[in-house]
């Protein structure tokens, strides 16, 4: 009985077995099957550049898509079995949806296509002129590259506007591996476009495929490094200290670089200067000459004495007056005199000041009427710097409305004598003339 069993079973497996290969391999049914990733084509990018746009962005796009066909017949199906497109050819700038369409193999059916819509975005198309920069490896030793020519300064860069707007240099890079001591080397180079922090911008086109680049490897050398300045500091002021690099590393051809025992810098004006300066030095270099890359752009400083002086003269009716008299007048000895205010001490402080900080001033408290000597001062005491004034005193005359009463009283009677004294001159000469 058991034997019969296991016969049974033997046998329904066989069956099963058959019945299966006679359907797969027989009836065949159909099946479905999802081929991912197939890359879109675009089509009618010319039409669209000749219009003025392109697409923005990598302009790479995928779809997936589900298929259906006999089992037999999906065997080996890959996306290499397909075409998917979508025209571009009149679209306009912004956002746009485009459909997608695939072909693929006779036998099979498309059954979706996810996603069917994809959004692209149009943007203008421009050309935009981009700094070129030459980029090398240092070699080692006491060697390094020098660029000495190069085809360009500007490197045309061609595509989306959001794109080219992206792009801060053009780079091409030399292969230092390749270059000989003191013999110049011609390469054409291909260029990178790269945004600002480095990264590269794929998606726009360099005008030029290939730019050609002279460069050249050179023995570097430490040298001293003079420098002088002319000029003196404005304010009053005096330098306190003159700093700069007292050694540069240049680079060049060994015959003339051997020769070269000093390099002089070109002299630094610091007329009028009121406050502390850094300059940028420019060292004379011979003919072919060049400074590596550690010594570029040497500074001097310029350090001055804290302190010093500024002046302004003023006219007496500048001169703020105080505790003169309701109906007193002022006489000046001289109307014309000129007040100076000179103010010496902090030089920050100092380069704060104008004409208005340094009025002088004239007080006049406790001073009786008839002439009079007043000292003269300042209407500011200003923190830091000491003021002088010249002159210090000055002789004038303060009237009061008595005083001026008592004149014309004086005046009148020496009128009024005068006139007495004339009458009695004309009558005399009529009595002697008759």
């Amino acid at each position: 009985m058991e034997q019969r069993k296991i016969i049974d079973i033997f046998i329904s497996v066989i069956l099963a077995i058959l019945l299966w290969s006679y359907v797969i391999n027989v009836v065949n049914p159909p099946q479905s099957a999802t081929v991912r990733d197939l890359e879109v084509q675009l089509q009618g990018m010319e039409l669209l550049n000749a219009n003025g746009f392109t697409i923005a962005g990598d302009g790479k796009y995928a779809v997936d898509i589900t298929v259906s066909a006999p089992r037999n017949d999906l065997a080996g199906i890959t996306a290499a079995n397909f075409s998917a497109y979508a025209s571009v050819a009149n679209l306009s700038a912004g956002q746009n949806y485009i459909t997608v369409n695939v072909t693929g193999p006779d036998n099979l059916t498309i059954e979706d296509i996810r996603s069917q819509k994809i959004q692209v975005y149009v943007d203008e198309l421009i050309v935009g002129e981009k700094p070129l920069t030459v980029a090398y490896s240092d070699p080692s030793g006491d060697f390094e590259v020098t660029v000495l020519d190069k085809e360009y300064d500007l490197v045309e860069v061609r595509g989306a506007k959001s794109l080219v707007d992206m792009v801060t240099t053009v780079r091409v890079d030399v292969d230092t591996t390749q270059l000989e001591i003191d013999i110049p080397q011609t390469e054409n180079l291909l260029g990178i476009a790269l945004d600002k922090e480095g990264n590269i911008i794929s998606n726009v086109e360099i005008m030029d495929s290939s730019i050609a680049v002279t460069s050249v490897l050179y023995k570097i050398k430490n040298v001293p490094l003079r420098v002088t300045y002319s000029g003196t500091p404005g304010l009053g002021s005096a330098v306190d200290n003159f700093t700069y690099p007292t050694r540069i590393n240049i680079k060049g051809p060994g015959e003339i670089l051997e020769a070269i025992q000093v390099i002089n810098g070109k002299p630094l004006n610091i007329e009028g200067i009121t406050q502390d300066t850094t300059y940028k030095v420019e060292p004379i270099l011979p003919s072919d000459i060049h400074l590596a890359k550690s010594s570029e752009n040497p500074y001097a400083k310029v350090v001055l004495l804290h302190t010093g002086e500024i002046g302004f003269n003023y006219t007496l009716s500048e001169m703020e007056i105080v505790s003169l008299p309701e109906d007193w007048k002022l006489e000046y000895v001289d109307p014309e005199m000129l007040i100076s205010v000179t103010a010496k001490g902090d030089l920050d402080v100092i380069r704060t000041l104008d004409a208005s900080h340094l009025q002088p001033l004239m007080d006049l408290t406790g001073y009786e009427s008839g002439t009079r000597t007043v000292s003269l001062g300042t209407v500011n005491k200003i923190e830091g710097v000491t003021l002088t004034v010249e002159p210090k005193i000055l002789v004038v005359k303060l009237i009061s409305p008595e005083d001026e009463n008592s004149e014309d009283e004086t005046s009148e009677d020496q009128n009024e004598t005068q006139q007495t004294e004339t009458t009695e001159t004309q009558q005399t000469e009529v009595q002697n003339n008759g």
